[in-house]
């Protein structure tokens, strides 16, 4: 079930927003055509969208992502050390953090990175943006050539200790994958287990239905499919990357933290609330 964070702006109530279609009236998240006027709710949605620089009034908007969060508080002493996060996080698209909610799960999320504050990670970061794109604490995969996927479908694949790749039914052609060490390289490896390619900061090309990595201290390149994750995925573009080395940050390497943080922030700074939608 997909649930979204947002926090409403003001620009409804202090007037900044462009006239309506009808009379119309806020409900949690939503502003939508009052009782009189239900047959108008497309003018409203439509207007909504642009009446003002925040698509339907909301100044933030996140995808909430609980699972890793809610992992770690768990296993550090979970509802008893955590309650304001457990009462708060949504089980469903209703309901609403208040402004004293957000503040009382900020400093729990506060006391959940003390704690596990240890040692280093690995992160790639975007530099366009200054964006963590991938975050690892290990020698993990990062991304697998699209190739395993082709027909014949399903298959099953498994990969070594060896990097090798192992799949059922076999895969025909090339296969890559990418890696991300824990030494902070990125690297390049073929079916086999070979290494292909390494870098530390290089760029990211698109090349038809293929990616290009050009380590920038060497010029040497590599043509693969399978690229590091970039935002917005739908949209490819050339990027430049590097790999670092970073203390632990729970609110980077936890899935949905950073978000769900923007979110708290948001409302308290504003005093509105957070609305699960």
């Amino acid at each position: 079930m997909s649930i979204d964070g947002v926090v409403r702006c003001r620009c409804l109530e202090d007037g900044r927003a462009s006239p309506s279609p009808c009379p119309v009236e806020v409900v949690e998240g939503w502003v939508r055509p009052t009782i009189d006027h239900r047959d108008e709710w497309r003018a409203v949605f439509e207007w909504a969208e642009t009446a003002c620089p925040h698509r339907n009034f909301w100044l933030v908007e996140h995808r909430v992502l609980r699972r890793a969060l809610l992992d770690a508080a768990g296993a550090r002493g979970g509802r008893a050390a955590f309650p304001a996060l457990y009462a708060t996080l949504p089980t469903a698209n209703d309901g609403e953090a208040t402004p004293s909610d957000a503040a009382n799960c900020l400093a729990e999320l506060d006391a959940l990175r003390e704690l596990m504050r240890s040692g280093p990670m690995v992160v790639i970061v975007d530099d366009d943006t200054d964006a963590v794109v991938h975050v690892d604490e290990d020698d993990e995969l990062v991304s697998l050539s699209d190739d395993c996927f082709l027909p014949p479908v399903p298959r099953i694949i498994s990969i070594g200790r060896d990097y090798q790749i192992t799949a059922n039914p076999p895969i025909d052609g090339t296969v890559t994958t990418t890696w991300l060490g824990r030494d902070g390289v990125v690297r390049v490896r073929d079916g086999q287990g070979r290494e292909l390619w390494q870098a530390r900061e290089f760029t990211q090309t698109p090349d038809d239905d293929h990616w290009v990595f050009r380590d920038l201290l060497s010029g040497r390149a590599v043509r693969h499919r399978s690229p590091i994750p970039q935002v917005p995925p739908a949209h490819p573009r050339s990027s430049r990357l590097r790999a670092e080395i970073r203390p632990y940050d729970s609110d980077l390497a936890l899935a949905g933290v950073a978000e769900l943080r923007d979110l708290f922030d948001t409302s308290v700074r504003t005093g509105r609330s957070v609305f699960w939608i």
